[in-house]
């Protein structure tokens, strides 16, 4: 209802609700922007305990789900969106509030050994700030070797997970696009090593990245999916996740006829498109 109204939801770019026939299930996908600082809807979904009756997930890692009272302060009044939902879930049923639903993590990819959004944006920046720099240090040649080799580290894990994406026909061909640019573009950035041409391989890397970190970001809404297939017949559940995946995962599930709660704009549409980075 407050989403349908367009109140209270400064921090929330696309939602949707899906009904699947088969399992009576009905899944309710609320994306958000990280980076903003506005709550109100997800406070009030926590005031209000509007999600007594859902099964619950979380964008956040999997192998960090178990948030324990000493880390509450990591938490308190900087959380937002699902973060907010997860922790407030957390400590609620720690306080006995055992009606709550205990929320599950769907971010895997730490898990499966690939890196976080965090790492991807630390590697983005790293490059970025080198570009700007006019004489380089030993220090900043070190860092800048190490950055590659990381870069590489994490192509090679994502090539192992290549033949999963072919199990959903959304990404099949989607996702061959992206591993062709990638080789495209390492190729290069190896001319450029080869040649010390700093500016230039910093520039490839940055396109590196970002196509990296789409594959590995689309690999959460596969284990979104998985956890879906896991939940009872009938049951209600509420997947609070960044604006990419709900999009991504409203689009897969098109065929079920999503009503949106939520339009973006077309800006926020071209951002939020599955496709690779070239310049």
């Amino acid at each position: 209802e407050r989403t349908t109204n367009r109140e209270g939801h400064e921090n929330l770019f696309i939602a949707g609700l899906i009904e699947l026939p088969k399992t009576g299930q009905t899944v309710e996908i609320y994306g958000e922007e990280h980076s903003s600082k506005s709550n109100k809807f997800y406070e009030e979904v926590i005031e209000k305990d509007l999600l007594k009756d859902y099964v619950v997930m979380c964008e956040h890692s999997t192998l960090l789900c178990d948030i324990q009272p000493d880390e509450y302060k990591l938490f308190e009044g900087i959380a937002t969106g699902g973060e907010y939902i997860l922790f407030n879930l957390t400590k609620k049923r720690a306080e006995g509030d055992k009606d709550l639903p205990e929320p599950i993590c769907v971010d895997n990819r730490i898990e499966s050994g690939l890196p976080t959004a965090i790492e991807e944006g630390l590697l983005r920046n790293f490059f970025s700030e080198l570009l700007e720099k006019e004489n380089l240090t030993e220090n900043d040649l070190l860092e800048f070797s190490q950055a590659i080799l990381r870069l590489t580290e994490i192509y090679t894990s994502v090539k192992k997970i290549r033949a999963v994406f072919n199990k959903v026909s959304y990404y099949k061909d989607k996702i061959e696009d992206f591993y062709t640019i990638l080789k495209q573009q390492f190729s290069q950035l190896k001319i450029f090593l080869k040649d010390m041409d700093i500016d230039t391989a910093c520039n490839f890397a940055i396109l590196i990245v970002s196509n990296l970190k789409r594959i590995c970001s689309a690999y959460v809404d596969l284990n979104i999916l998985i956890q879906i297939g896991k939940i009872p017949d009938n049951k209600r559940i509420a997947v609070f996740t960044g604006a990419a995946h709900a999009y991504r995962l409203l689009t897969m599930f098109e065929k079920f006829k999503p009503t949106i709660l939520v339009n973006p704009s077309e800006e926020i549409l071209r951002l939020l498109e599955f496709k690779p980075v070239t310049e």
